[in-house]
């Protein structure tokens, strides 16, 4: 008898809980989040108060700056900790008498580092939602309360969801095909570098892997969500990526270690 999805996804789940890529994904924000807020905390009392400027856009400006190397950063390296794990439990394999469906167990890959990459951007948005309320009633000088930018907070999230799921697609790709950690990391890593030193070019929008920078500069300018070429673009890599692993899967071409 061969494992439904249900099963195969159930056992993927059980499974990261040994690579803590839920908590890392949830932790991490929520830390560089505190941690900016209380190093420019004295900054927001002399510069926004004196100056009369916008406090919200003061905060995000600092936070986005983070967020915008950490999301890449971060999907690369719980991609490659989730697909270490099909090594490491042995046991598993014992819940089916025939072998799991290869593309099952992509499949569950891909909604789990969705899932992760979903939660960890929703924390880190009500998070920021959070210290500005609390700081618009025990810090009222900061004028927080003063001020509305929810708009350009959130299209910078919708855009930071949206342009991951390329990066997502792309390292299931690499670490299903090649069972390396200098392949599975280190071109991802090399194509961020190369991806910012693109980012105020023309073709900027041909590389994933700055697009979260993109996002980044259109909240300076003050865009909001737009379905822009950079939008289209990591639209089309996620799909082609994700059916292009879904048939190297299908196809059982994977390099073995």
């Amino acid at each position: 008898m061969q494992a439904s999805f249900k099963n195969i996804f159930t056992t993927e789940i059980s499974r990261t809980k040994h690579t803590h890529i839920l908590s890392a994904s949830i932790l991490l924000p929520i830390v560089i989040t505190l941690f900016s807020f209380v190093e420019i905390t004295p900054m927001l009392f002399r510069g926004t108060a004196e100056a009369g400027q916008n406090p919200w856009r003061y905060l995000c400006f600092i936070l986005f700056e983070n967020y915008k190397f950490l999301y890449p950063i971060l999907m690369v390296i719980i991609c490659f900790k989730l697909h270490e794990t099909k090594q490491q439990p042995a046991d598993a394999k014992q819940l089916f008498i025939l072998p799991p469906k290869k593309i099952y167990l992509y499949c569950s890959k891909a909604i789990i580092l969705i899932f992760c990459l979903l939660i960890s951007l929703l924390l880190a948005l009500s998070f920021i939602f959070i210290i500005g309320k609390l700081c618009s009633i025990v810090y009222p000088l900061m004028h927080f309360q003063d001020y509305s930018i929810t708009n350009l907070i959130t299209a910078f999230f919708v855009k930071l969801f949206f342009y991951n799921l390329s990066i997502i697609a792309m390292q299931l790709l690499l670490c299903t095909y090649f069972k390396n950690v200098i392949i599975s990391v280190g071109v991802p890593l090399i194509l961020l570098i190369l991806g910012i030193s693109m980012l105020y070019s023309g073709c900027n929008h041909l590389l994933p892997y700055n697009h979260s920078f993109q996002a980044a500069l259109d909240f300076e300018n003050g865009n909001g969500f737009v379905m822009d070429k950079t939008f289209y673009w990591s639209m089309l890599y996620s799909v082609l990526f994700f059916v292009w692993g879904a048939l190297v899967v299908r196809l059982q071409r994977v390099h073995s270690k």
